[in-house]
């Protein structure tokens, strides 16, 4: 059995998969490093596969190897991508004030779940990424606002959002997704590139 993290072989004395991975994850961890990839005898495994394979006993032959990121520049990638969301979910606002104004209701409320989904992915890509490099987002200010805040107002905006689903009020629908939204839009990029550079400065000063 041979387990190499980043094309290095480690010396570890494990008889699991599991055990490999969490050694070679704080092995990782020492220099600042995230293990991102799993693969066994050449299979990639993530998810519930992954999950599955970790009380695998090591035989004979087995080969692991685990590719590793900076938490940092991992964190940074995240955030990119989440801006990108953001964009994303900005365009299918307008398309979904667009759907309502046409009196196309069925098509706009599939338009509105994909953009809650969009949001969703958004809070979740901050946690993550916050989390990767040791940020709390009770503690991390944007603006002079706690980034736990603009999550909680987020949420709400949501439930507001689908209270006007459940009363069918269209109209007052439309007009929020096309004037109210794109401010929460502005305001959530606003945030994510200042996570951004929060975490910058961490690595400096740290």
């Amino acid at each position: 059995m041979k387990v190499y993290l980043d094309d290095q072989l480690l010396e570890l004395e494990v008889s699991t998969v599991g055990d490999a991975v969490e050694e070679a994850s704080d092995h990782a961890g020492k220099t600042g490093r995230i293990v991102v990839e799993v693969s066994l005898n050449g299979d990639q495994m993530s998810g519930e596969v992954l999950d599955a394979a970790m009380s695998r006993i090591f035989a004979d032959g087995d080969e692991l190897k685990l590719i590793s990121a900076d938490t940092v520049e991992l964190a940074v990638e995240v955030l990119d991508e989440v801006r990108g969301q953001i964009s994303e979910v900005q365009q299918r606002q307008q398309e979904a004030a667009d759907l309502l104004q046409q009196d196309d209701a069925p098509a706009a409320l599939a338009v509105i779940a994909e953009i809650v989904d969009g949001w969703l992915w958004v809070q979740q890509g901050v946690s993550q990424s916050t989390s990767l490099v040791g940020l709390r987002l009770d503690e991390v200010k944007v603006e002079g606002e706690p980034v736990e805040k603009y999550a909680a107002e987020l949420l709400k905006q949501l439930a507001g959002l689908k209270e006007l689903i459940i009363n069918q009020d269209l109209i007052t629908m439309a007009d929020a997704l096309a004037y109210e939204w794109p401010e929460v839009c502005e305001k959530w990029d606003k945030l994510v590139l200042g996570l951004i550079e929060a975490i910058q400065v961490a690595v400096k000063t740290g």
